[in-house]
């Protein structure tokens, strides 16, 4: 089955060539396939490239994006191959902005640490790229302050000019604080070998990391 056709329908912030250009990079990286008229089609590309659209939006702060895809049988081309159309057609609403931040399961961290460690920001406008962006900073590079991070919304009503907003609900689990390491062993030109750590992976709930070592032998 070949795609005889693409088209985008519903979309009134974007172009369709804007559109289409997320849909389908003119410059893909290695690893981005699209479906492109005259290739053959794949339901689950067809899908991919949809969500590929949802997300284009999402980044924009139209959390709420929707993206259904269609797919219209045609004729028979002339070498014999079953043809399709494909239509993405965008529901676009309008843009969500941030309402108020929970931080849930705080036991040592400061909520005021983690606020200013993320993107977010209270009034302005949710994106979706701003969200992942949270969740990966409070996962990777916060050392080992936190064992799990998951972050939702849910929604909250509407703006004084009517946008709709939400609350991001951060949930987190921190990891112990306060790690030790010992160990001991034996050297022939230095005799016994002595090592002690002590390491504070979020020191004064801070999200800063801090360690002492101390090293002994008879030299």
């Amino acid at each position: 089955t070949r795609v005889a056709g693409v088209e985008v329908r519903g979309n009134q912030i974007f172009t369709a060539e804007g559109v289409a250009g997320e849909r389908c990079p003119r410059e893909p990286l290695p690893d981005e396939v699209c479906l492109i008229e005259g290739g053959a089609y794949s339901r689950r590309q067809a899908r991919t490239d949809g969500e590929r659209v949802r997300g284009f939006y999402a980044r924009r702060g139209y959390v709420d994006a929707e993206v259904d895809v269609s797919v219209v049988e045609l004729p028979r081309a002339a070498s014999g191959d079953e043809q399709v159309r494909l239509i993405y057609t965008v529901k676009e609403f309008e843009k969500v902005f941030v309402n108020q931040i929970f931080v849930n399961g705080l036991v040592h961290t400061k909520k005021d640490a983690v606020l200013a460690a993320i993107p977010l920001r209270q009034n302005e406008v949710l994106r979706a790229d701003d969200l992942q962006e949270s969740e990966r900073i409070l996962v990777g590079q916060t050392g080992d302050a936190f064992r799990q991070v998951v972050i939702r919304t849910e929604p909250a009503g509407e703006t004084s000019s009517g946008f709709p907003q939400r609350d991001v609900i951060i949930d987190i689990e921190e990891r112990k604080r306060i790690v030790m390491d010992y160990g001991g062993g034996f050297s022939t030109d230095n005799g016994p070998l002595g090592l002690f750590e002590i390491r504070n992976s979020n020191l004064f709930g801070e999200l800063r990391q801090g360690a002492l070592r101390s090293r002994a032998s008879r030299r």
